[in-house]
């Protein structure tokens, strides 16, 4: 098996276990407030009353964040056969011959990606995120993201040459995007959010 498969399940079991970790959370406030204040109540009217106002600036730049996350993950594994060579942008010659493929490519990602970005943005509302922790993802997050894309499409400009320093450094990128898109969750896991 090929060392990025291995990297990308790693991505993928990293976004999961946060995910699992976001649910485990609510299922514990539930239960606590279930405990201290001998109410019923179901999980819809518990997010409901612990939704945080994060700020619209806030949001909009996470959204675009996870939208960009998707982009650099497609552009970093299917852009060349380097990984996949049965699923890959090459498999398109008209596509990858235009002029505009990379762009075509890119807003397909985005029109799927939002579908899924629909819930993910949502989980911060959960959180209480500080504004040193806010700027952090708000500025960093973008910009290694932005880099793991280029990094990819300079993959596909090279192709059928390769580099390894320009995949790694995608892929760190991705990754470091990934720890601080997901930060809240890691914190509050860690005990240091209230």
């Amino acid at each position: 098996m090929r060392y990025e498969l291995i990297l990308l399940a790693a991505l993928l079991g990293f976004l999961a276990l946060c995910l699992l970790a976001h649910q485990a959370y609510l299922v514990r406030v539930k239960a606590r407030l279930g405990r201290s204040a001998d109410i019923h109540f179901n999980m819809s009217q518990l997010k409901d009353s612990l939704r945080l106002p994060q700020g619209s600036n806030f949001i909009t730049i996470m959204l675009v964040s996870w939208n960009l996350f998707f982009v650099a993950v497609v552009f970093l594994y299917l852009l060349t056969p380097q990984v996949f060579a049965q699923w890959n942008y090459f498999r398109l010659p008209a596509v990858a011959s235009w002029e505009l493929g990379l762009l075509l490519l890119g807003v397909c990602v985005l029109v799927l990606a939002t579908l899924i970005n629909l819930y993910l943005p949502r989980i911060y509302g959960y959180y209480v995120i500080s504004r040193q922790t806010k700027s952090l993802m708000s500025r960093v997050a973008p910009l290694l993201l932005t880099t793991s894309i280029l990094s990819s499409s300079y993959l596909g400009t090279i192709y059928p040459g390769s580099d390894e320093l320009a995949w790694r450094l995608g892929y760190v990128s991705l990754a470091g995007a990934l720890v601080l898109l997901m930060l809240p969750v890691i914190l509050s896991y860690l005990g240091r959010s209230k």
